[in-house]
């Protein structure tokens, strides 16, 4: 398989990884009666977060094995990381706006509503929350940007003379 495929490949399995990651925050409060199905959520937990660190870890060695592939005068992946960077393009804006407005709900939740945060809603929001960090290191991050302009060179199209 060739590395940029290798590297998209990896890097939707980063994603779906910190998705299943969040997801186990909802399975939560219906485990807790149960000393076994909390003991899986928590472990189903780790397991995605580990796997999604892993498959990431693996888009990046698939990425640096493309960018030895490609000829000298090739532009190189530079950039911040994704933590350190803000709505550098729109699913990382969606991610990052869906990020703010899910940490000023849960600081009014907790001001305003204290009494809603021993309800589901605050399991909901963390996760939104959690999701939302994930994929705000992975759309921000410097992978995501190669990845989206290598497709968008690859199908004939160039969107950076817009």
């Amino acid at each position: 398989m060739k590395s940029d495929v290798k590297r998209n490949l990896f890097f939707i399995l980063s994603a779906i990884s910190f998705l299943l990651m969040s997801a186990t925050i909802l399975v939560m409060p219906f485990a807790y009666e149960n000393e076994i199905e909390l003991k899986a959520t928590g472990t189903a937990f780790w397991l995605f977060l580990i796997l999604g660190f892993l498959f990431n870890f693996l888009s990046d060695r698939a990425q640096k094995a493309y960018q030895k592939e490609l000829p000298e005068n090739a532009e190189k992946m530079e950039g911040r990381v994704g933590l350190l960077s803000f709505f550098s393009n729109i699913p990382a804006s969606i991610s990052d706006a869906v990020l703010l407005a899910g940490i000023l709900a849960a600081f009014c939740m907790e001001l305003f509503r204290p009494s809603l945060t021993t309800t589901y809603a605050a399991y909901v929001l963390l996760f939104f929350i959690l999701l939302s960090f994930c994929m705000h290191c992975l759309f921000n991050g410097k992978k995501f940007r190669f990845i989206r302009k290598s497709i968008h060179v690859g199908s004939g199209r160039n969107y950076a003379k817009k």
